[in-house]
Formats: C-alpha cells, sequence, structure tokens
C-alpha cells in the first residue's frame, strides 16, 4: 500500500527507524568526542603543566576514538556518503544502475555479517583474557567496538535497503535532526 508521498507502509517505518538510529549514533558520537577531548586536555595539563603524566589518558583516548570511528561508518551508509567511483555506474540506464547497486549493498552485508561474527569471536577469546596496561580494564570493551558498529551499520544498510525499494532513489542529504536545527 503506498502514502500520499508514494512510500509504502514499510519504507515509511524503515525510514523513521533509520533516522532514529542515525540521531542515536551521532549522539553517542558526538558524546565520545566531547569525552575524548576532555580527556586530552586532562592528559596535556596533567604532562605539560603538572609534570606527572597520566598513563590511562592516552589509551582511553584511543579506546574512544576507535568506538566513535567505527559507530559512525553506518552515518556514512545512511546518507550514502562514503567514497565511491560513481563514474562508471551513472554512464549505466537507470534499472542496471539500481541493480548493481543493490548487489553491491547486498555483498556489503554478507562482509558485514563476517565482521560481526569474527568481531564476537576476537573479542570473547582474545579480548575477554586480555588487560588493557593503562585502564586496567578487560580488553573485551574496546574490543567489542567492532562487533557492535557491525551490526549498527548491518542494520542501518538494510535499514537504507527498504527505504529505497523500487523507487530506487538514493538516500541522502543533511539529517532531518540537524535540519531542525536550522529552522529554529
Amino acid at each position: 500500500m503506498q502514502t500520499a508521498h508514494g512510500k509504502s507502509g514499510l519504507q515509511t517505518w524503515a525510514n523513521r527507524a533509520s533516522d532514529l538510529l542515525e540521531a542515536a549514533v551521532f549522539i553517542v558520537c558526538f558524546i565520545q568526542c566531547l569525552l575524548m577531548l576532555f580527556v586530552v586536555l586532562i592528559a596535556v595539563f596533567y604532562r605539560y603543566v603538572l609534570g606527572h603524566p597520566l598513563r590511562w589518558t592516552e589509551e582511553l583516548a584511543r579506546f574512544i576514538m576507535i568506538w566513535m570511528g567505527l559507530l559512525g561508518i553506518s552515518l556514512g551508509f545512511r546518507r550514502n556518503s562514503h567514497i565511491g567511483v560513481s563514474f562508471f555506474i551513472d554512464l549505466l540506464p537507470p534499472k542496471l544502475r539500481r541493480a548493481i547497486i543493490l548487489v553491491t549493498r547486498l555483498l556489503t552485508l554478507f562482509f558485514l555479517g563476517i565482521v560481526i561474527r569474527e568481531g564476537i569471536k576476537i573479542s570473547v577469546l582474545v579480548g575477554a583474557h586480555q588487560i588493557s596496561p593503562g585502564l586496567q580494564i578487560s580488553m573485551l570493551w574496546p574490543m567489542l567496538a567492532l562487533p557492535v558498529s557491525g551490526c549498527v551499520m548491518f542494520l542501518q544498510l538494510v535499514l537504507v535497503i527498504l527505504i529505497e525499494g523500487a523507487q530506487g532513489k538514493s538516500v541522502s542529504g543533511e539529517p532531518k535532526f540537524l535540519q531542525q536545527f536550522r529552522n529554529d
């Protein structure tokens, strides 16, 4: 069944879910960015002002950056803004172009499935038995960034495929939750 805008109920639901996931990931990444900035400022202050560097600050900043970077990849999936060579694809007829983009996305989902599976294996088998030298925490927590972000990317890409559906229109543009700030 089509809505007034030509989208099915599933596409509308997927669009809302994708917007919600995008907003949640953006907020998490923004908080991580602020936290990383705060940790680095503390590190600089202790090292250069007090002359007593803290062991854990560099490691914590690195772990935060890894989580932030991997989670942020899903934002690119949502807006179709990852680097790609589209010169030859753009030369193709629309139906063939849509088919190639769909196959590419399905192959990406397959790859993400492998990333999730192997990320879980490595996190549990290796990370759970190692302790980080600076923070003295289980390496399970930093290593979980790979399977968790893989799941977020997988979900976001499935939602993008559902949104585009039979229309074959690419999802792009500024996130809706950022547009509302510009309108105020």
